[in-house]
């Protein structure tokens, strides 16, 4: 048992490990609550990235659907000039062979006029092209670029404070530390050993400094014999009669077995029931007692568990749930399908399927339109917009170049608020059916059956693992 001044060291040594466990505790939680804050960020700022990945995305669209108009307007106006050079072929050729020119001259005109029309829309559609491109390169595309650098800017400012408010927090456990170090090694070097084992001794001081009497020989009649060698009533003990067991007698009247234990013998000090007394104190022979060291007895063996009883009512009921609402899957045409719908979806027409976010559908028919037929668990069937599920088992995912999966069910990893009559509005964790993709965005619908283009960028085959 420790006392005195290592006592006290082994009391500052608990007290200083339970103040540094609680400033490593409070770092801990402040830690935890940095990183739920700093998650909270990231999925904020992975999502306003999502956003200007898709502006671009968008403005990439409409430009190209421009230059295609423009294209088209072209390949019209070819079409017709060489229509018009046709008739104008005849009508010369029926000049010259006389026949009724008059006719081919009708149509002739007719023919040119479809190819003035046909040039002037040609001519409107590579004006507005021109407009298209001069507002795309000279004015969205920077803007754009300025908010990715904004965007990038905030990111990075953001992460160095992440790292400066844990410095901060962790900054204090360093001196901390020092100081609670100080504290023990002062108390260590405060330990005497000669003063603890000096306390030690007053604490279990017994009652009295002195040691017992020295032991006396005390004859049978009483007197103490003070020196028992010199005692001139001293006789040399009897020998024993034959047939007698030479067992000591030990003082008390016990005697001492041959395997070294004790048995209490029946005669007393007194003399009382003694058949053999030594006539001296020289008569007594002493023994050595031998002390055994106690058997410490085998562990019993453990109490066993009581036998587990299988419940067969439990089993019973629950095959009898099983049997009594079985749910078939619905019969695909061809390898059965398996869709995963990622956003729900209300049906708007008759020939629809109305789903919720996360159910299991089966698919039917494939539609290029972007639409796809399929079957729900409760055997219903309708069609469905193509990007709000996703076919289960598929790899890849919106948004990457060379891999998108149509006709799928998706979920939404943000919030998009439509910005044209075309486009759709879509809620965070909603389950999404891709139909169709084009330039980065998707055509599909929700579960209420409303459909339009949102970002490719912000939704995500339903079940993939981020």
């Amino acid at each position: 048992m420790e006392m005195g001044s290592t006592l006290a060291c082994w009391e500052c040594l608990r007290d200083e490990s339970q103040a540094l466990s609680d400033k490593r505790q409070t770092f801990c939680d402040q830690l935890t609550e940095l990183i739920e804050t700093i998650t909270n960020n990231l999925k904020e700022e992975k999502k306003n990235r999502a956003m200007l990945v898709a502006k671009g995305n968008k403005l990439v669209s409409e430009l190209a659907k421009t230059e295609d108009a423009m294209k088209k307007a072209r390949a019209k106006y070819v079409e017709a000039r060489k229509k018009q050079d046709r008739s104008q072929e005849q009508v010369q050729k029926a000049k010259t062979t006389g026949a009724n020119a008059a006719k081919f001259q009708k149509a002739a005109e007719k023919d040119e006029k479809r190819a003035d029309k046909a040039d002037n829309e040609y001519r409107i559609s590579v004006n507005t092209l021109k407009v298209a491109q001069d507002k795309f390169y000279d004015v969205d595309m920077p803007a754009l670029m300025k908010e990715f650098e904004q965007h990038e800017e905030k990111r990075l400012q953001v992460t160095r404070d992440y790292f400066q408010s844990t410095s901060d927090k962790q900054q204090p456990l360093g001196p901390h530390w020092i100081e609670s170090n100080d504290r023990f090694l002062a108390k260590i070097k405060e330990i005497d050993v000669r003063a603890d084992l000096d306390l030690y001794v007053s604490k279990n001081r017994p009652d009295s400094d002195q040691p017992p009497p020295r032991a006396q020989y005390i004859s049978y009649d009483g007197s103490v014999v003070q020196d028992v060698a010199s005692s001139g009533g001293a006789t040399a003990p009897k020998k024993p009669k034959k047939g007698v067991s030479k067992i000591p007698t030990l003082p008390g009247g016990g005697k001492k077995k041959k395997d070294g234990s004790l048995t209490q013998s029946a005669s007393t000090p007194d003399g009382k029931n003694s058949d053999k007394r030594p006539s001296t104190a020289a008569s007594v022979t002493t023994s050595t007692i031998s002390v055994s060291s106690p058997t410490i007895p085998p562990p019993s063996d453990p109490v066993p568990m009581p036998p587990v009883h299988k419940d067969e009512s439990l089993d019973s009921s629950e095959e009898e749930k099983k049997k009594a609402a079985p749910v078939a899957p619905p019969v695909a045409i061809g390898p059965p399908v398996e869709l995963k719908t990622i956003y729900a979806y209300d049906a708007t027409e008759p020939n629809e399927l109305t789903f919720g976010e996360g159910e299991t559908l089966y698919l039917i028919e494939k539609d290029d339109s972007g639409w796809w037929r399929g079957r729900n668990a409760k055997g219903q069937e309708g069609v469905f917009p193509s990007n709000f599920v996703e076919v289960v088992g598929e790899e890849g995912a919106a948004g990457t170049a060379g891999t998108v999966d149509i006709n799928a069910d998706y979920t939404a990893l943000y919030d998009y608020d439509a910005e044209d009559e075309n486009e759709l509005t879509i809620k965070e964790g909603e389950i999404l059916h891709v139909i169709s993709e084009t330039d980065g965005w998707y055509f599909g619908a929700n579960a209420k059956g409303q459909k339009g283009n949102f970002p490719s960028n912000f939704v995500e085959p339903l079940g993939q693992q981020n």
